[in-house]
Formats: C-alpha cells, structure tokens, sequence
C-alpha cells in the first residue's frame, strides 16, 4: 500500500489583555483554538501484472516480488490520471481553458472544446450568439458529419444550423466560363439535363449557395434596400469548406428576380422590383391564329410559310446589354423616356444565359464576386448596340460586397 501524507495548514490567532502583572507569580490563562482540518489522500489500484508474463517464468520468487513493486507502482500512477478521461468527454470539458495563478484568474484564447474537436480534425465553428451547448452539438455530431462530408445532405445540415434561407444550386456549363443556376437534378438517361439545357450542356463541380432577395428592409431614415453589404454567408462559409469535396467550387450568390412582361405594363413585386418593357414598336415574339385580324399589315396567314407558334429567336437574343447604376431612385420605369438615370457597371449577357421558353424568356446578368459597389439601384437591358434600351428596371438598393455574386434575373413572360 502507497504511503499516506498528511499535510497540516494551522492558523494560529490569540488576543491577550492583562489589567495587572506581578513579578514572580504564575498565572494561568484560559485558551480556546478553533481547528480546521482537512486530509488529502492518494489511493492506488493494484495492477497485476502477472498476466502479462508467461506461466513457465511465474514460479521465481524474485520476478513476482518484481512485478508486485511495478504494479503497485503503475496502479499509483493510473489513480491520479484517472480523471483525465474528462478531459475527452464533451458533456463535461468547458468551453473556457482557464490558468489559476494564486489569487488571480486568467482565461486564454484557447478553449477545451476546440483542443478537444481537433482531435477528430474538427474546427469548432463560433458565432455571435452561440454557446458552449451549440460547440457540443457540433462536436458530438461530428463522426455523422464525417459520413456525410461532401454530400447535399451536408450542405443543408449546414444551412440548417446556421438558420438562413438558403438554397443549393448546381451549375451547368458548355464552356466552363458561363454557369446556368439549376436546381438539384437526376437525369433518367445519358445526356439529359434540366429543361432547357441541351446535351452540349454538363454538370460541373461548381455549386450555388443563393439567397433570394425577396425581403425589403428600411433604415431609420426610410430609406429601402435589399442588400446591405452584410455578408450572410459568413457564418456557413465555416461550415462548407470543411465538408465540401476539395474538387469542388462554392458560389455564394444573392439573386434578384425582376418579372415582366411583352404588353409593356410595369410590374412591381412585393419587395419593391419595378420591371417593365420599355423598346417601341415592340415586335411580338409569337405569331396568333388570328394574327390578320388583329394586324392585317403583317400579311401573316395560316399558309403563308411561317410556322405556327413561330419565334423571333434572334431578335430577342439581341438584347443582350446592361447597365446599372445608382440613380433613378423613386423614379420607376413608367415612361417611354425613362433610362439608366447613373451607370456604373456595364456588359453583355452571354448566348448561354439567354434563355426562351414557350411563355417567356429570361436573361440573367452576373455580376462577379470581385466586384464591388455600392448603391446599385436601376438595371437597363439594351439591344447590342448598347444605346437601345428594351427593359428598364428599378429595385430597392443593393450593397454589392466582395466574396458574393449577384445574379438578377429578368423574366420577360409572353
């Protein structure tokens, strides 16, 4: 048995008051102590280590003696490491590593927690607002993560944790320059894709985080915006770069859907989008069993060689230039007159993202992740000439911060 220490702290406080002393007396004083003990002890297990050596060597006296020592000694060893095993039990480590100096009480940058989940290769996500029962939950469900990683199924466990509205989009792409948003798709044979995309048209290792700007919000002022440069993203940017395949490319997008329509009528949205074809005289796209009676200039019949439900493909791919820019705030495009009031980005939309469908078609304008600017409230489409202004449109303001596209969507329906 290990040898037991008792340590003693005594603390020793008399106050003695005398009226009168005479020499050469004895005097006898009455004294009351107040004792506080406490007793700290080291147990041992025994440790048998016979087991571990084979039976023929058993027998020598000299070995047993040996090994009875080293067990003894091991089994006092084992008893003050015992509670270490805490130390790997996330229920019970703390989230604070705290270093206690006598009288004083410091606490570091690190935290058991994090050292704890970087035994299993995981990086504790923290976020404003978040606790150490939040840590936990990430760290016990890390193995199931493990499994997961790299899948959809991840992907929305991380958008469900950090509470955001936030869709999951696949890029499609036939030059590996310009990426079609999609969603999730199983195709049925070789070669299909989603609607509208033909075979030339493959799935790539790219992929969308998007968040639909389909809110208003108001300053103290009044003033209404969409986006205001707060990057929403960034508390599942965490979470996605320790899931995703390390072959893959996250996207993180804000889009904005601006609807309108062929008959020239303004469309407002409920988040404050004011859409409208603006180009006269607008050629409609499709031709009408009764198209001679409805205009009898077009000189258009039943046999007249042009195919029912016919197309005006290449006129409506020609509109193919933006502008935005940062003026015409509270002045909607509902006037012939209206144009882009500030410009300050300008391109062209590429063939790809062009888009007809029987009842409508759609362009999509992508602005890069690189690009910064502020302000962004009006988006003009033009024919290629760049002067011809087809479709004007307003929106609430829009922050456009680095690290995040914007996609703004303009549906033309017929």
């Amino acid at each position: 048995m290990a040898d037991i220490t008792y340590t003693f702290e005594l603390d020793i406080t008399s106050q003695v008051s005398f009226n009168e002393l005479l020499l050469n007396q004895t005097y006898t004083f009455q004294a009351l102590a107040k004792i506080a003990a406490s007793i700290e002890t080291t147990g041992a297990v025994f440790i048998d280590l016979r087991e571990f050596v084979p039976e023929k060597f058993r027998e020598s006296q000299l070995l047993q003696d040996y090994l009875d020592a080293v067990g003894l000694y091991l089994g006092t060893w084992l008893s003050k490491i015992d509670d270490m095993k805490y130390l790997v039990d996330p229920w019970n480590v703390s989230d604070e590593l705290k270093v206690t100096i006598p009288g004083q009480t410091y606490v570091t940058d690190e935290e058991y927690i994090s050292l704890l989940a970087g035994l299993l290769g995981l990086t504790i996500t923290k976020n404003v607002g978040q606790d150490i029962d939040d840590f936990r939950r990430q760290l016990v469900n890390a193995i199931d993560w493990y499994k997961i990683k790299g899948s959809y199924l991840s992907l929305q466990d991380a958008i469900y944790i950090t509470n955001q509205k936030i869709t999951i989009k696949d890029f499609y792409t036939n030059n590996y320059v310009d990426f079609i948003s999609e969603d999730w798709f199983v195709a049925d044979y070789p070669g299909e894709n989603p609607s509208g995309l033909d075979s030339t048209y493959y799935k790539s290792p790219h992929f969308g985080l998007q968040l639909l700007l389909d809110q208003v919000y108001y300053t103290a002022g009044g003033e209404s915006y969409l986006w205001r440069g707060d990057d929403k993203f960034a508390n599942v940017r965490g979470y996605v770069e320790e899931i995703r395949p390390a072959n893959t490319v996250p996207h993180y997008i804000i889009r904005m859907d601006a609807p309108t329509s062929e008959s020239g009528v303004m469309i407002t949205t409920s988040y404050e989008v004011n859409t409208r074809r603006i180009y006269e005289p607008w050629v409609f796209s499709r031709y009408y069993f009764d198209q001679y009676y409805l205009n009898p200039t077009s000189g258009w019949t039943l046999d007249s060689g042009v195919f029912f439900d016919f197309t005006f493909s290449a006129f409506l791919a020609s509109v193919n230039t933006w502008k935005l820019g940062t003026g015409n705030i509270d002045n909607p495009p509902d006037t012939s007159d209206w144009d882009v009031e500030t410009p300050v980005l300008t391109g062209t939309i590429p063939a790809s993202l062009i888009r007809l469908y029987s009842d409508r078609t759609e362009y999509e304008v992508v602005i890069p992740d690189a690009t910064v600017q502020a302000g962004l409230t009006e988006l003009g489409l033009y024919l290629s000439d760049g002067t011809t202004l087809v479709i004007g449109c307003t929106f609430p303001e829009i922050d456009k911060i680095a690290g995040v596209e914007l996609r703004i969507l303009v549906i033309m329906y017929k």
